[in-house]
């Protein structure tokens, strides 16, 4: 049983833009010891995560930062080999690829890998926003899964949060009640202010989640409109902006 943050979900889920193209060209970028390389998809191998990308597409390699490395967890950014192996159940592939350890709930909802592999193959630049596998160094576990919706400003959350992105989150429910999620969402949303320029941010609740509620609550992020969707009914739109990420982040936004 897992506790349902925000999760992936078709009715709300935006559209994504095609792949920018670069003629078909084979290039190749050197990135300190590791490499960048790009022939008929991308293989980037860094910190023991390998990221690919079948199409014709080449992205600053200033952009990809495959581990975001917190107090006591590291958010793994998913491979599309890796969430291929996933959703076929090749466990120790996955874990191969991953480096860390799959549980059994892992592979109880994989509805949201298959949406993710879908965005990637429709937009390849989507890599940099993907899902992120949280792990828990001290155990090298995956304990749940964080990740950016779509790619900054979709057309969806114009009316909520101009300019916003959208992530969501679950947390395996033996590691529950630990601050775990708070943790992981702090992480990314660090990475993204930082280093990304991102200055709103997105969740979306069901009136009846009280963890999600409470823990949007203590993020800092406030109630701006409420949406149905198609699979979860009711949803309540919260968003981050402007002063309290100053407080969480210390940067001017």
């Amino acid at each position: 049983m897992l506790l349902k943050y925000p999760r992936p979900r078709s009715g709300f889920a935006g559209t994504c833009s095609r792949p920018l193209l670069h003629g078909g060209v084979p290039q190749k970028v050197v990135i300190e010891n590791n490499h960048f390389e790009q022939t008929r998809g991308i293989d980037l191998i860094a910190d023991n995560t390998l990221l690919d990308l079948e199409a014709r597409v080449l992205i600053a390699p200033a952009k990809l930062k495959p581990m975001i490395s917190t107090k006591r967890l590291t958010l793994r950014l998913m491979s599309e080999r890796f969430m291929q192996a996933c959703l076929e159940k090749r466990v120790l592939e996955a874990e191969r690829l991953l480096g860390a350890n799959l549980s059994p709930e892992w592979f109880e909802e994989m509805g949201f890998l298959a949406l993710r592999v879908k965005q990637l193959r429709e937009d390849p630049e989507y890599v940099i926003w993907g899902p992120r596998a949280v792990v828990l160094e001290g155990e090298q576990r995956v304990i749940g899964h964080i990740g950016f919706h779509g790619k900054p400003n979709q057309p969806y959350l114009l009316e909520f949060v101009p300019d916003g992105i959208e992530f969501g989150y679950t947390i395996d429910e033996a590691y529950q009640r630990q601050g775990f999620a708070f943790e992981a969402s702090v992480g990314l949303m660090r990475w993204a202010v930082l280093e990304q320029g991102i200055k709103r941010f997105v969740l979306s609740v069901s009136p009846g989640n009280a963890a999600s509620q409470g823990l949007a609550a203590k993020l800092g992020f406030k109630k701006v409109g409420e949406h149905i969707d198609v699979e979860d009914g009711l949803e309540e739109v919260f968003g981050l902006t402007g002063d309290v990420l100053a407080k969480w982040f210390e940067v001017n936004v």
